[in-house]
C-alpha cells in the first residue's frame, strides 16, 4: 500500500500506489473498467498489521481498517530498528474506496480511489527537513500538527497517466496478501507490467510473535582512547567517554602525526545508545545522534568547512554547533565487546547482520 524511504521528499516517495485519478477522484476521461459491488468484500473485514520492517535506518509498520468498500491504511515511521514508540517520525492517513474489477490468478482484483490523505511529522529534525526542500510543498511542517495533502497528492498522481493500478486481494486465514499491477493504457492484461512484492498483512491478534532471546547488557561506563590512527591524508585520535545512556565521542584529526602542533580540526558528538541484543561476543548498541559541534585549529581548514556547512563566521579555536549537517538523525548500529582494558567497536548492519570493517580497539585511559 504505502511504501517511502524516509530521505525521499514527501510527495515523491509517498507511493501510495492505485492512484491515478482526478481531483474528483475520477479517472480524466479513461474508460472504467471497474465496478462497486457494495457488500462484496465484506469478507475482509476487520484490522490487519503488517510485520515491522527495517531498512536504510528506518522502520515501518503498516495497518489497515477495512469495512466493506472502505479502508484506511496508517503507516508509521520510525528512526531505527524496532518500531519504537519513542522513535516515531511520522504517521501517513490514507483513507481509500474499493472498487472490484474482476478476478486475476484466482485472487479478486481491485481498485482504489483516493477519498483523503493526511500526514502528521512527529520530529522536529525531521520537520525543519521538509520545511527546507522546496519539493516537500510546503514550508510550515511543524511537529505534531496534521496537514491534509490530499489535493496535492491527487496533482502530482496526474503527472503519469499512462498506466492504472490495481491490487490483487487474498485472505488467508488470518492472513491478508495484496500484491500490485500496474495496467498500460489501451491493454486490459494486468500482467503486462512486473508485480510488485507482495504486502502482507495480519489479521488483528493473529500476528505471528519471533521470539527474541534474552541477553546480558555489559558495563561500558568509562573513557576509551585509540592510538593515533593513519589515514588517507591524515591522522586521527578518537576518544569516547561512556555512561549509563550517553557516548561523548571526540574525533581530533592531525596533518602529519598526532601531536598539538599538527591539529587540524576537532570534532564532538553527544550520542544517546541503547544495548539491544547480542551478535555473537559482541553487545549490539544503538546510537542516536543527538548534537555535534566543530572547532577548526588550522587555516587550511577553515574554507572547507565553510564550504561543507554552508556557513560562514569559523574563526580559529572557537567550537561551532554543526547538528544541523550531520545528517538529518544519525543513527548508527556498532556492536562492541571488552575484553580486560580494551574496547572493541564495530560498525554493525542489523538488516544484514554483517559488519563493515576492522574492530577499532580503544584503550581504556579513566
Amino acid at each position: 500500500m504505502i511504501k517511502k524511504n524516509l530521505v525521499s521528499l514527501i510527495f515523491v516517495f509517498i507511493s501510495i500506489g492505485l492512484i491515478s485519478c482526478g481531483e474528483d477522484g475520477s479517472d480524466n476521461g479513461k474508460e472504467d473498467i471497474s465496478y462497486r459491488e457494495e457488500g462484496k468484500l465484506a469478507y475482509l473485514n476487520g484490522d490487519y498489521t503488517s510485520k515491522c520492517e527495517f531498512d536504510d535506518g528506518i522502520s515501518v509498520v503498516s495497518k489497515l481498517n477495512i469495512k466493506d468498500s472502505k479502508v484506511k491504511i496508517v503507516e508509521t515511521t520510525h528512526y531505527g530498528l524496532g518500531c519504537k514508540e519513542e522513535n516515531i517520525v511520522e504517521k501517513i492517513e490514507g483513507i481509500y474506496l474499493l472498487d472490484i474489477s474482476g478476478e486475476y490468478k484466482g485472487e479478486t482484483l481491485i481498485k482504489e480511489r483516493l477519498e483523503s490523505i493526511k500526514v502528521s511529522v512527529y520530529d522536529s529534525y525531521y520537520a525543519n527537513y521538509l520545511n527546507s526542500v522546496e519539493d516537500s510543498g510546503y514550508k510550515d511542517w511543524t511537529v505534531e500538527e496534521e496537514k491534509n495533502i490530499t489535493q496535492d497528492f491527487l496533482l502530482k498522481s496526474k503527472e503519469d497517466e499512462s498506466y492504472t493500478e490495481y491490487y490483487t486481494i487474498k485472505l488467508d486465514g488470518n492472513t491478508l496478501y495484496m500484491n500490485g499491477y500496474r495496467l498500460k493504457l489501451g491493454d486490459n492484461n494486468p500482467s503486462v507490467d512486473d508485480s510488485d512484492t507482495t504486502d502482507i498483512y495480519y489479521k488483528a491478534g493473529s500476528e505471528p510473535v519471533e521470539p527474541k532471546e534474552p541477553f546480558e547488557t555489559v558495563d561500558l561506563s568509562g573513557t576509551f582512547e585509540t592510538e593515533c590512527m593513519a589515514e588517507t591524508d591524515r591522522y586521527r585520535v578518537q576518544r569516547a567517554e561512556f555512561t549509563n545512556s550517553t557516548i561523548i565521542t571526540t574525533n581530533t584529526y592531525y596533518h602529519t602525526s598526532c601531536d598539538e602542533e599538527n591539529k587540524l580540526y576537532q570534532v564532538v558528538g553527544i550520542l544517546k545508545y541503547t544495548q539491544i541484543g547480542q551478535f555473537g561476543e559482541y553487545n549490539i548498541i544503538e546510537e542516536t545522534g543527538s548534537s555535534y559541534k566543530a572547532t577548526v585549529y588550522n587555516e587550511s581548514q577553515l574554507e572547507n568547512w565553510k564550504s561543507v556547512t554552508e556557513k560562514d563566521g569559523w574563526e580559529i579555536g572557537v567550537e561551532k554547533d554543526i547538528s544541523s549537517v550531520m545528517n538529518l538523525r544519525q543513527i548508527a548500529y556498532d556492536i562492541v565487546k571488552i575484553i580486560g582494558n580494551k574496547l572493541y567497536i564495530n560498525d554493525f548492519d542489523p538488516k544484514t547482520q554483517s559488519v563493515y570493517r576492522d574492530d577499532m580497539e580503544l584503550i581504556r585511559v579513566e
